[in-house]
């Protein structure tokens, strides 16, 4: 079969197309024909070396954890309903090869009213989202959620969530945002480039979520958490907690509730995903859009679908 990745580290351009064998399955999971995938920026991340130390990679690696896609094989313990769905799944890596095998326990169906685009592009922002909030951070009805980064793929994701959970969701961006933050439903919008947040924020969230890009605002995240708050960092917390506040470890939780609460949420139109590109599954896109990630210039998630 075909698959898109690399058999080094390096820029985007060491990419390329590789003939792999079909993945065999085990037998709890299913086989998926997969039709379209998303761009993480994690995904660059490995392909740079990054992250040498805490993961080694066996080349030729194929990355991928957002993808959708046919059932076209059950292994035995799995319910044969599952042929012939289309179904969202969330791969450990894999994604970008034409055919992935996984986990029943880490697809769920796709709701008929969302795009194959849609369906290819929120798998690993909207868990990570939903564990950041629900199982990490217990959010509380009534509490006030500062997300900063609230512009970006998980921080959307997160204050749609808080705002169904009954929170009062305060978000920071940048200034060429407020309107797509303000579209989500976030009570107050600010923009770090022209808003002085510590000042007009100072210990007013009982939590503050830092999605912000390589966790950039950690320093004014920990100053707008009140005493006795939580403070939660996608990236590397502050290394000196000098403060009553609590630093929340985020903690990865099971795949199923989160995607099945997700799906619920956009059924009930409580849930806008984020833009996305679309482009076609080629290497010459995929090598382009590897290089958009050292830029994001344009907004939105870089989806891939196969003709």
């Amino acid at each position: 079969m075909n698959a898109f990745g690399f058999n080094s580290y390096g820029p985007p351009t060491i990419l390329e197309k590789f003939q792999v064998p079909q993945p065999p399955i085990k037998d709890n999971q299913v086989l998926l024909k997969v039709l379209g995938f998303g761009l993480n920026p994690y995904d660059a991340a490995l392909r740079s070396g990054n992250h040498q130390t805490e993961r080694k990679l066996t080349f030729p690696f194929i990355p991928g954890s957002d993808a959708v896609g046919r059932v076209i094989q059950v292994g035995k313990e799995v319910d044969n309903n599952w042929l012939n769905q289309l179904v969202i799944a969330h791969p450990y890596s894999g994604g970008y090869g034409e055919k992935l095998a996984i986990s029943a326990k880490k697809i769920i169906l796709k709701p008929e009213q969302m795009s194959l685009a849609e369906a290819a592009s929120f798998s690993t922002s909207g868990i990570m989202a939903y564990h950041a909030l629900i199982t990490s951070g217990q959010i509380q009805k009534g509490e006030t959620l500062i997300i900063q980064g609230a512009s970006g793929s998980v921080g959307s994701i997160a204050a749609q969530i808080a705002k169904a959970q009954g929170l009062y969701v305060i978000g920071i961006g940048n200034s060429k945002n407020r309107q797509m933050m303000t579209d989500l439903g976030i009570d107050e919008v600010l923009a770090y480039d022209q808003d002085d947040v510590p000042h007009l924020l100072a210990k007013r969230g009982d939590m503050v979520l830092d999605a912000s890009l390589q966790g950039k605002a950690k320093l004014v995240g920990t100053a707008i958490v009140k005493d006795g708050g939580r403070y939660l960092s996608l990236n590397q917390a502050p290394e000196h907690n000098r403060s009553p506040k609590t630093l929340v470890p985020i903690i990865y939780g099971k795949d199923l509730p989160a995607l099945s609460y997700l799906c619920q949420l956009y059924v009930a139109g409580q849930l806008k995903l984020p833009k996305t590109i679309i482009r076609h599954a080629t290497i010459q896109h995929l090598i382009a859009g590897h290089q958009a990630l050292l830029t994001k210039k344009d907004p939105g998630k870089l989806v891939f679908l196969y003709d």
